[in-house]
């Protein structure tokens, strides 16, 4: 069992402390300062907003093999909220720069802006004149029988013919639907150089839609891609984004050149906000490394920590937001919600020991390194066995580090965070 008491006690000598930090001062043109950071840290998502992206290295690397060869297959794969969007969005802008063609989508969600599907748009038309007649199309359409009639004399032109193409395609069957897609995804691997596909984040829960999304994947690869016909003759790069909490245990997985997007360290994090923002105003430069180090270095909850911390500053009236104001804001609750996927790859059916794991790394968070036993007698109520089988484990996931260190009293082994990069 959790020595609770002992949390609990921590947590409320550092809210005691609020008023030390500047709290209860806080001014309505305060508030404006840091209503920049306020509005980029509420956007969770690329698809909420543009923003300016940071390269590192690795990324740099990625974006150059793209630009320069041709036939890859690869995956980026991240943990939820690790920026593997965001990562798509700015190769696909640095990419086109480069007079790259590029088709950049969401798997299952190809439309018509996206892609050319007129491939079968006569044989649709044909389908529904037998079924309804010019007039009746005309009424289910809600456009003039003139302007069908037009249409099939070829004397719709720009965008009045794409409109029209554009409603018959709504009315298509799946079938149609289906290889209308398959013609139109040809035509993109003949005409594109990159293909960046963005696969949805699943849950533990769903994962019969990945295995389905997945079994889809690898039939238009093998259909449209694998074949060395003279319908193939440009070699195309497939770039495929997915968690990585779940990448495993797919035959299709063995086929991918794997680039790991690492989470971000504290510094890059910092300079992710100040580049979109300008300042760290009223965060602490402490609190912010604090707050970066809680996230495990993903962006995506780093900005969700950051907007709690935020509106609790205006709540409560902070003008400043220290460390300690950091420790009172984010719980363990929280942090336990945002790691639940992740650690469940580390105890897949034990709730309990993924609470003392979050417990744990807090811990280290604050400092940084600390005894063993004291880490038994604090979390684990003086159970040295059931902490020493926890922290194995932690430390084979590469959570922390353990070493021995030698005092004049004794030898004793010493816990520490790893980095998260």
């Amino acid at each position: 069992m959790v020595n609770s008491k002992k949390h609990d006690k921590r947590l409320l000598e550092v809210g005691r402390t609020e008023k030390q930090h500047g709290c209860f001062s806080i001014s309505p043109v305060t508030v404006q300062k840091f209503a920049k950071l306020y509005q980029w840290c509420v956007r969770l998502s690329t698809e909420q907003g543009e923003e300016n992206y940071i390269w590192t290295f690795d990324t740099m690397q990625l974006l150059n093999r793209l630009r320069i060869t041709r036939g890859n297959l690869i995956a980026v794969i991240g943990l939820q909220g690790s920026g593997k969007t965001a990562l798509r969005q700015a190769l696909w802008c640095e990419l086109e720069k480069n007079r790259k063609k590029v088709l950049c989508f969401k798997w299952g969600s190809l439309d018509s802006e996206l892609l050319n599907l007129d491939y079968d748009v006569d044989d649709i038309l044909k389908r529904l004149l037998d079924t309804y007649d010019v007039y009746g199309l005309a009424r289910k359409l809600k456009i003039s029988h003139l302007t069908i009639e037009s249409f099939l004399k070829g004397e719709l032109v720009g965008s009045e013919e794409k409109a029209i193409k554009h409603l018959i395609l709504k009315h298509a069957s799946k079938e149609e639907r289906r290889e209308a897609e398959k013609y139109a995804l040809l035509d993109a691997i003949q005409t594109r150089d990159v293909i960046l596909i963005d696969f949805p984040d699943y849950s533990k829960t769903n994962q019969s839609q990945m295995i389905r999304d997945l079994d889809e994947f690898s039939k238009w690869w093998e259909n449209l891609v694998a074949k060395d016909d003279i319908t193939y003759a440009h070699k195309v790069n497939v770039v495929v984004f997915f968690q990585k909490e779940l990448f495993a245990g797919h035959f299709l997985f063995g086929k991918f050149d794997v680039f790991e997007l690492k989470p971000m360290d504290s510094a890059l994090l910092t300079q992710i906000l100040k580049h979109n923002c300008g300042g760290i105003e009223p965060f602490t430069k402490e609190a912010l490394e604090y707050l970066a180090r809680l996230s495990r270095g993903i962006i995506r909850r780093f900005k969700k920590y950051v907007r709690i911390c935020l509106e609790k500053a205006i709540q409560h009236g902070c003008c400043t937001i220290s460390v300690d104001n950091v420790k009172q804001w984010i719980g363990i609750e929280q942090l336990e919600k945002d790691m639940e996927l992740e650690l469940m790859n580390v105890f897949s059916r034990q709730k309990e020991l993924r609470r003392l794991s979050i417990i744990v790394l807090q811990l280290l968070n604050e400092k940084k390194a600390i005894p063993q036993n004291d880490l038994a007698e604090e979390v684990f109520d003086g159970n040295k066995v059931r902490c020493s089988r926890l922290l194995d484990k932690l430390e084979a996931w590469g959570y922390i580090s353990r070493e021995w260190e030698s005092t004049k009293e004794a030898r004793r082994k010493i816990v520490r965070l790893r980095e998260v990069c």
